[in-house]
């Protein structure tokens, strides 16, 4: 196995494997920390993506389950790690890392947190989107992580570490004597190359860590043969299940509203509960969506927003009741989407999960199955395939925060593949 990639939450997993789709390179996603360690000597797998959903677990638990991983990895002579971060810097970043550059005994970690292509740099050691500090941008009001600082030096607060700021265009010294995470500026993709370039030439390729843009330089640093070209895929209708919080989703469905797209809305009652499905009220909602499911036009199911003054007050303070509602929202999805799937609703649908714990609730609904990833449709923006039931159903994942208020509209406005 050439590469082992950590990702916190499950469309980041997807965002960093889509950077190998072009690649003839055999690929493995699977869910959860606590991995079999046969799955790090499974023959045939050259890349093994693990989701730790460790996101939104308190910092020690995160620390220890990649540091676990990663000492695996080391026993199984993995040689090459990627820790996969948010590009808004939620999450447990600062243990993460650290965790895992003491695990693997190496002294030294790249890590490179911007996404240029959409709109997230680093400069000076601060993460900046659209120009404004990250924590003074829309992650501040995140739900479950809200960003109170930008400068990443920051993040690593208290962890036994050191730290090393590396500005671009720079002569970069990567000879230290103590386990350090360097920090470096990028403004454009060019940066990466610049930085693996280097690395490669000290020998560090090692332990890298960023988000999805940094992982690209991966292909070209292992000289993967490219696969053949796909055949263009056929125009389908969207299905969007969206439980994001997230404020651009939340522009993104209300653009889409506007341009046409059937919005149907669970309220706070029908997320929470458990039977929905079983009931009379179930039974009309799946009626409705079916209805609406009829091969042309193009459907939302979203989950009751929070942004307003009144329901924000309904929004529990702690973050396990928070990750109790999040769970709630995501498994109400995944029975949704598996009902109609079992209806033969979705022929000539694609359906796009927007949001990291929404596609995990999916995809535990639908028995967590082999995901084969196709390509990527924009900048973060991933389609795959699952098999379930005997049939191939086409999807995309989006993370909350990424794209533009437009985005959802033009995905109906041109082919996906």
């Amino acid at each position: 196995m050439q590469l082992l990639i950590i990702a916190d939450d499950f469309t980041g997993a997807l965002d960093v494997s889509v950077q190998f789709a072009p690649y003839d390179v055999k690929l493995k996603v699977v869910t959860g920390s606590a991995i079999a360690e046969e799955l790090l000597t499974q023959e045939g797998v050259d890349i093994l993506v693990v989701d730790t959903e460790t996101r939104h677990q308190p910092p020690q638990d995160a620390a220890d389950a990649v540091g676990e991983l990663v000492r695996m990895a080391k026993k199984h002579s993995v040689r090459h790690v990627y820790v996969k971060v948010d590009s808004g810097l939620r999450g447990n970043v600062g243990v993460t890392l650290s965790s895992v550059l003491q695990a693997s005994g190496e002294n030294f970690l790249a890590f490179a947190p911007a996404f240029p292509e959409m709109r997230r740099v680093t400069e000076g050691g601060v993460q900046f989107w659209d120009g404004t500090p990250i924590h003074q941008s829309a992650f501040r009001e995140d739900p479950f992580d809200p960003v109170q600082d930008a400068n990443i030096t920051d993040l690593f607060r208290g962890c036994p570490v050191d730290t090393r700021l590396y500005a671009r265009n720079t002569a970069y010294d990567t000879a230290v004597t103590a386990p350090t995470v360097g920090i470096f500026d990028v403004c454009e993709n060019g940066d990466f190359t610049r930085i693996a370039d280097h690395l490669q030439r000290s020998g560090q390729m090692q332990l890298l860590g960023g988000c999805a843009a940094f992982a690209a330089v991966y292909p070209a640093a292992f000289r993967l043969p490219e696969r053949a070209a796909e055949e263009p895929l056929p125009s389908h209708a969207l299905l969007v299940l969206c439980g994001s919080l997230n404020a651009m989703a939340r522009k993104q469905l209300a653009f889409a509203e506007s341009q046409g797209f059937e919005k149907i809305t669970l309220t706070r009652r029908q997320q929470a509960e458990p039977s929905l499905l079983t009931t009379g009220e179930g039974e009309a909602l799946l009626d409705r969506l079916a209805n609406a499911l009829n091969g042309e036009r193009n459907v939302i199911l979203e989950t009751s927003a929070i942004g307003d003054r009144a329901s924000a007050k309904l929004w529990p303070a702690d973050r396990e009741s928070k990750q109790k509602v999040s769970d709630a929202i995501a498994t109400r999805m995944g029975e949704v989407l598996c009902a109609l799937l079992q209806r033969g609703c979705l022929n000539g649908y694609t359906t796009m999960v927007v949001g990291g714990d929404t596609l995990l609730g999916v995809m535990r609904q639908l028995g967590y199955p082999e995901i084969t990833v196709r390509r990527e449709i924009e900048p973060g923006i991933v389609l795959f395939t699952i098999e379930h039931q005997g049939r191939v159903n086409w999807m995309i994942s989006k993370a909350g925060s990424f794209g533009d208020f437009e985005l959802l509209h033009r995905m109906t406005a041109r082919p996906i593949g």
